[in-house]
């Protein structure tokens, strides 16, 4: 805040903001009536503040600015500030009409979100590529706000999420295809309109009626979306290995009846590998609920950290799920882990980044030492010490920005 009220001249324009200049026009209005400022240069100053780091065109405004607030009669500490008041919102600032667009659709989005989980989830997930955060992310925030996620499967899913509703009304999630790696929308496409003609009867019925390529049969296979067709995972991606006709044969679209091989099922490892090399998700399980029992009883979840009071140390360890390191943060790496409980938020000093930086930039399940900081309801932990956490080739789901 600005160490004393604003100036008269300034008032009209900083009152409403509570002294802090926050929008673009602001800081025009503020350099045309303190400064003495043309329009033109008004907004070359805008121009400016947007490319300072570039061109640091900034910092020749400092003078002009003080002079002119001088010969208005405002203090040279109030100059002071205001300026460093300006150089720090160059960093943030919008036009107040793009702010007003944005509080709106936060507005509307935190109102959907709270009202209408399960097609608020959807939705995004139909929109991706965008957004912050990864499929998996969205669903398991869904579901630990009491929305049922149901997984992928041939008689049920189409293309995008849609929603489902019980006797009671309640809304659930179907994932749909869009989910499957190596499976194409026009492949998913086909799926639907024969399914709307009759159900599938087998694994051959699918293939001959949607054209499917063997490397699709196979995504769908691995991805358990053929659950319904041939109950065993192993089993259906035994099937569909088998030779098979393209053309209008006879025997097209049946199956022969030709006996599988006696297949063991798979490991709840395999089955969570899989789910994630195929969907990079899954809706009935974790790789912390499998790991938990192998970890320290140190480490905690990140529902039993909220209980840990501010500056104590502890251990925690989870999924990455996303890494930060932004050019305004002086070299600070930020890192959120996901557990079977919820989101644990790391932060990482340049110092501490440098030490450990294969780690953290390699791993796809971190554990990490540090001291709790409290601002608030928000919970951070300031890392000492990161340790991977050794599982053979889980896939990476983190998404990184710099």
């Amino acid at each position: 805040e600005a160490s004393e009220p604003p100036h008269p001249v300034l008032a009209p324009i900083l009152d409403r903001t509570l002294g802090v200049p926050l929008f673009q026009e602001q800081v025009m209005q503020i350099a045309i009536a303190g400064s003495g400022y043309t329009a033109g240069e008004a907004d070359q100053l805008r121009r400016d503040m947007a490319a300072w780091r570039r061109t640091g065109n900034l910092e020749r405004h400092r003078n002009r600015l003080a002079r002119g607030f001088s010969e208005r009669g405002i203090s040279q500490e109030f100059s002071d500030r205001l300026y460093q008041q300006i150089h720090g919102f160059a960093e943030y600032g919008f036009p107040e009409s793009h702010a007003s667009s944005f509080a709106l659709l936060v507005y509307a989005s935190s109102w959907l979100k709270v009202h209408h989980p399960a097609e608020f989830a959807a939705a995004l997930i139909n929109s991706q590529p965008m957004g912050f955060y990864s499929t998996s992310t969205l669903l398991q925030d869904a579901q630990k706000h009491g929305v049922e996620v149901r997984p992928i499967r041939i008689d049920q899913s189409d293309w995008d999420c849609t929603i489902e509703r019980d006797a009671e009304q309640y809304a659930a999630i179907r994932v749909g295809f869009r989910q499957v790696h190596g499976l194409g929308e026009a492949a998913a496409r086909r799926m639907e309109s024969a399914r709307s003609l009759r159900p599938f009867a087998n694994i051959e019925d699918l293939s001959f009626r949607a054209a499917l390529k063997r490397d699709e049969l196979q995504a769908l296979a691995e991805a358990g979306a053929l659950e319904p067709l041939s109950p065993g995972r192993l089993e259906a991606m035994w099937k569909v290995q088998a030779p098979r006709s393209r053309d209008a044969s006879l025997f097209a679209g049946t199956e022969l009846g030709d006996p599988s091989p006696q297949l063991r099922p798979l490991s709840r490892t395999a089955q969570l590998l899989l789910d994630y090399e195929r969907t990079g998700l899954s809706v009935t399980d974790h790789p912390m609920l499998l790991l938990r029992s192998k970890l320290s009883q140190q480490v905690k979840s990140a529902r039993d950290l909220a209980t840990v009071p501010h500056g104590h140390s502890a251990w925690v360890a989870g999924l990455v799920i996303c890494r930060q390191r932004p050019s305004t943060a002086s070299g600070v790496v930020f890192i959120t882990l996901e557990d079977e409980t919820g989101f644990l938020n790391l932060i990482l000093y340049a110092r501490v980044f440098e030490k450990f930086r294969h780690i953290a930039t390699t791993s796809s399940l971190l554990m990490a030492h540090g001291k709790t900081e409290r601002d608030g309801d928000v919970l951070h932990v300031i890392v000492e010490r990161l340790q991977p956490i050794r599982h053979k080739q889980f896939p990476s789901t983190s998404r990184d920005f710099h």
